[in-house]
């Protein structure tokens, strides 16, 4: 999981900040001054997805920003893939329905839920979650998938049901955008 944290002197702005790296995730903590009051920030990023934040101490700041660092990590493979406009991609290669089916809230009842707009139905035959081409299970193992339209496999690093709706959203909207 790369290595700990090294203290980083900007070139531009002579600043100096800590920095922690795994693979192409980059994780930076920066003493800051925000409406009068020094605060420390952090941004972690990979693939076009950042995360920003602030908190009272660095090493409150290091430690939030580790733990997305570790969020990223494991994600990264998927941040890359995401981030290359997929939707055109599909097109060009002859995948029309990519589009999940949009629902509201008042459709929700045992067999379908709504997330984010997204209206998920359960497929008893498949014992899959669908939402147009996309799909959404969990392994015996209790580890989720979620199905692309083009057939990729991504596993979500999530547990429950419902978060694993909410994490597949955020794919779907990277992938879509």
């Amino acid at each position: 999981m790369g290595g700990g944290w090294k203290l980083v002197v900007d070139d531009v702005k002579g600043q100096e900040y800590w920095e922690r790296r795994s693979g192409t995730v980059v994780a930076k903590v920066v003493l800051e001054v925000v409406n009068g009051s020094s605060v420390w920030g952090y941004q972690v990023s990979c693939a076009n997805h950042m995360t920003l934040g602030y908190k009272e101490t660095k090493r409150d700041a290091k430690k939030e920003a580790t733990k997305l660092l570790k969020w990223y990590a494991l994600r990264e493979h998927d941040l890359k893939r995401t981030s290359t406009n997929l939707r055109a991609w599909w097109l060009s290669k002859g995948i029309e329905e990519v589009e999940p089916v949009r629902g509201g809230y008042w459709e929700q009842n045992a067999h379908c839920a709504v997330v984010y707009g997204v209206k998920w139905e359960y497929d008893y035959e498949s014992r899959k979650w669908k939402s147009g081409a996309w799909e959404l299970w969990c392994e015996p193992v209790g580890r989720w998938v979620l199905r692309h339209p083009d057939g990729y496999v991504q596993f979500l690093h999530i547990s429950g049901g419902h978060n694993a709706m909410l994490e597949a959203y955020f794919w779907m909207a990277r992938c879509l955008a």
